[in-house]
């Protein structure tokens, strides 16, 4: 089953990794449904409203490693099987 990975336009640098791993990985959209979320972090939000168009698993990269943000969505999915 192809996992849908949608990610903020200021870390698309990680979309080659997380392909490589086996996921689907598409622009965040407004409207757009995808099992996760990346995003680079919430400063550009100060209010603290965030608004994505489905349920999906959200992970903040901020500060991270691309190892890091996939065993977050390895652990994730495992979770959800």
């Amino acid at each position: 089953m192809s996992r849908i990975v949608a990610i903020e336009d200021g870390i698309l640098n990680l979309k080659p990794y997380i392909e490589s791993e086996g996921y689907q990985v598409v622009k965040m959209k407004e409207g757009q449904d995808a099992d996760a979320y990346i995003i680079s972090g919430l400063d550009e939000n100060v209010t603290g409203d965030m608004t994505r168009a489905g349920n999906g698993f959200l992970i903040n990269a901020r500060g991270r490693q691309p190892e890091e943000i996939m065993y977050d969505l390895q652990k994730h999915f495992r979770l959800m099987e």
